[in-house]
């Protein structure tokens, strides 16, 4: 989600560069999502890898662009410090609610609207994983911020696979997904969970 609507963003920002070729590749990278599932999560080392075609529903009715900011954030605050792995973790579902809030603030309100069932079921996945820190550790949070030029010497996360293509775009993400909550109580405490994704 989050690469189609970069792309639809820089287009919505820059037209001159809508050309027919890029027109068309975009529209061939947007096709390609509706045959991909929600991936796989991890259940422990007894049940082991399991595909997330299935969710025991979490109550989660939000049908608005920013309810599903806030209940993005609702779950970074609540959950970033717990080790759980699959479906992306945190970072796909931050990159997933910033990709409909860009589609949203392009004016493409009913496609955003669309995608609101699955990042629903992509919430209800990430919570029904176990929480393994007795199994892979207990997360650390970063030292340092991603906005002082220091932090970036260092090239692997102690934690995460793909770390420094999932700090970069969750840092754009998360910046996107904020803009859409008014309670800064709730923003705050976000930015206080937040360095858990970026150790």
């Amino acid at each position: 989600m989050i690469f189609g609507s970069l792309g639809i963003r820089a287009l919505d920002s820059h037209p001159e560069l809508a050309t027919e070729e890029v027109a068309e590749g975009l529209v061939k990278l947007l096709a390609t999502f509706t045959s991909v599932g929600p991936g796989k999560g991890y259940y422990g080392a007894a049940a082991g890898w399991k595909q997330g075609d299935f969710a025991n529903g979490g109550g989660h009715d939000y049908d608005s662009m920013e309810a599903m900011a806030e209940a993005t954030l609702d779950y970074l605050i609540g959950h970033a410090h717990e080790h759980r792995q699959g479906f992306g973790g945190p970072f796909h579902l931050i990159d997933h609610a910033a990709g409909l809030l860009d589609l949203s603030q392009c004016g493409i309100h009913d496609l955003a609207e669309e995608g609101l069932p699955a990042h629903r079921h992509h919430l209800e996945l990430l919570k029904q994983l176990p929480v393994l820190d007795e199994e892979l550790g207990a997360l650390k949070k970063s030292h340092g911020t991603p906005f002082d030029p220091a932090y970036w010497a260092k090239r692997k996360s102690v934690q995460w696979s793909a770390d420094l293509t999932h700090r970069i775009k969750v840092l754009y993400g998360y910046e996107v997904v904020k803009s859409a909550v008014d309670d800064e109580a709730k923003c705050r405490a976000a930015d206080l969970a937040f360095p858990y994704l970026m150790a």
